[in-house]
């Protein structure tokens, strides 16, 4: 349990209620300058209060034995290039949904074995500079590496020649943009809170959170609007909320996320800030993002 600013106690972030009873990633992200829809994942909770997402994803953490490393020379310099590569020999298109979007049918074969988790079903192939998809398998074969996988797309980008690279579910492209891109617009900054906009309201369903039954929840924004995100809370009072409405928390925005180890950048902490608000800790900058080094996001 945290307490913020102006007397608003938030537990830890967590996830917020749909109305339809499913659960909605806490903070969504869309990068201007990455070709990727990051939209709302539908997201299940389950009893063991591991996040699953409701078409067998699990909601993306950093990989076990993830941390913050001090000394670079253990470690050798990751790029593209040590990325599993998919080799596309056809392409075909499928039908197009009420929703235009249309299934993309892309076989080939990877240029080494991937390991597969049963229940995850996709995962990203990065195109080019920028672009990136997110494919499904359909079918795979270990011996051959051969492949077949399904891509829903309104507009496929241009793959014809191109290097596809393999990026499991736990990342998002724009991380590793973010890191490769020596023209992203990193700004060496100390984080100022700043006043928050808080709301709490009673979700359609009950959730239990840490062993605790959950209906009311706290949303909050910054007051400032320079960002689109939003967080969540369980209201530290389960009972019904009142029709106070928005309420305004002096400092209460009291911290930023790093994009890559998910540590916090406190009030009057250094941190490095890109042109979108995104942020980076000092170490995940210095391990990372200054010799555009891509071995945070280890193996397949």
């Amino acid at each position: 349990m945290v307490e913020g600013r102006g007397g608003l106690r938030l537990a830890a972030e967590t996830l917020v209620p749909h109305s339809a009873g499913l659960f909605l990633r806490a903070c969504t992200l869309t990068h201007r300058r990455v070709r990727v829809k990051l939209a709302c994942t539908p997201l299940l909770l389950s009893a063991s209060l591991v996040y699953t997402c409701h078409k067998g994803n699990r909601l993306r953490m950093p990989p076990v034995g993830f941390s913050r490393r001090n000394q670079m020379n253990q470690y050798s310099r990751k790029t593209l290039e040590d990325f599993p590569k998919f080799h596309l020999s056809r392409l075909s298109r499928g039908e197009t949904s009420q929703e235009g979007f249309t299934a993309f049918e892309l076989e080939g074969e990877f240029d080494r074995p991937i390991e597969r988790e049963e229940e995850i079903t996709w995962f990203w192939l990065l195109i080019g500079e920028r672009a990136a998809i997110r494919a499904q398998w359909k079918s795979f074969a270990e011996d051959t590496r051969a492949a077949t996988l399904v891509a829903h797309e309104k507009e496929l980008p241009e793959i014809a020649g191109k290097t596809l690279y393999y990026l499991g579910r736990r990342w998002d492209p724009y991380q590793v943009w973010m890191v490769l891109d020596e023209q992203w617009g990193w700004e060496r900054v100390r984080f100022q809170a700043v006043d928050a906009v808080a709301e709490t309201y009673e979700a359609k369903d009950i959730s239990i959170i840490d062993g605790r039954r959950v209906k009311t929840w706290t949303k909050m924004q910054r007051a400032d609007k320079r960002t689109s995100t939003t967080r969540y809370a369980p209201a530290v009072e389960q009972s019904s909320p009142s029709s106070a409405g928005q309420q305004v928390i002096p400092g209460g925005w009291d911290h930023e996320h790093c994009q890559l180890c998910r540590g916090h950048i406190d009030h009057d902490d250094i941190g490095y800030r890109d042109r979108d608000e995104l942020w980076m800790c000092e170490n995940c900058y210095d391990t990372y993002v200054k010799p555009h080094d891509l071995s945070f996001v280890g193996g397949p």
